[in-house]
């Protein structure tokens, strides 16, 4: 068994919401497919890391390498486990092939305990979507966004 897999395109990974909807849907993995150019190597040192972590779901970012019009693509490409724990990292800018065992179960257990009966939490059900509202509201004036 190799799980449920989510897909993402680049861009998608600057979104919370995109990762957090996949994880509600079932998936054990989020594969990212990147396009991420020089000036964006923070994507996967953190925001992937973070989007996994959040979620308890294992993500997959496949990025490119080489240069095309002038832009340079750093590779990188990168597994990171439920707990925001990079398992396997791609060399910069060059072609590599990245090899990891995962155990999707682990993806499915959402409740987090780090010390039992005094800390844990579980990322679903202690959710607060009567909180979350204005994601879904379209701006209407967004001239204080810039």
């Amino acid at each position: 068994d190799i799980g449920r897999i989510g897909i993402g395109i680049c861009y998608d990974m600057r979104f919370p919401e995109h990762s957090r909807v996949l994880s509600l849907l079932g998936a054990d993995i989020v594969v990212i497919i990147t396009n991420w150019p020089e000036g964006v190597e923070f994507t996967p040192e953190h925001t992937l890391v973070t989007r996994a972590y959040e979620n308890n779901v294992f993500h997959i970012a496949v990025n490119r390498v080489g240069e095309e019009r002038g832009v340079k693509f750093f590779g990188m490409s990168k597994i990171v486990d439920c707990a925001g724990t990079t398992i396997v990292e791609g060399k910069s800018y060059e072609e590599d092939i990245l090899y990891a065992e995962i155990n999707p179960a682990l993806a499915r257990e959402k409740h987090r305990v780090v010390i039992p009966g005094k800390f844990e939490a579980d990322i679903i059900r202690d959710r607060r979507p009567e909180f979350y509202g204005v994601i879904n509201d379209p701006l209407k004036d967004n001239s204080r966004i810039r």
